[in-house]
């Protein structure tokens, strides 16, 4: 379990005590919320991505989990606005800054 983060101070969610329900709600309500982006979100036409480090960083969620979960949102986000699935891929690439 070495992708975890197993500081017991912090007192933040800790993604290893969350079920898959949970993890689902946690993340949805994260991506959902503007307060993560850096500029105007992808969902909202914008060209960024929530702060998937910190995200990390506060729950002990591995990167890689976090960004498949927010590939699968963003996708069914997408997808409720008949936009082009391919739209997704585009979303995971680094910003350039």
């Amino acid at each position: 379990m070495e992708d975890y983060e197993e500081d017991d101070t912090n007192e933040d969610i800790k993604w290893r005590t969350l079920g898959p329900k949970d993890r689902v709600k946690f993340l949805k309500n994260l991506f959902s919320d503007a307060e993560w982006y850096d500029g105007t979100p992808f969902f909202e036409g914008g060209d960024t991505n929530p702060d998937f480090q910190t995200i990390c960083d506060r729950s002990g969620a591995p990167m890689a989990e976090v960004k498949r979960y927010y590939a699968s949102w963003l996708d069914r986000k997408v997808s409720t606005r008949r936009e082009p699935s391919s739209w997704t891929s585009k979303t995971m690439q680094s910003p350039t800054k």
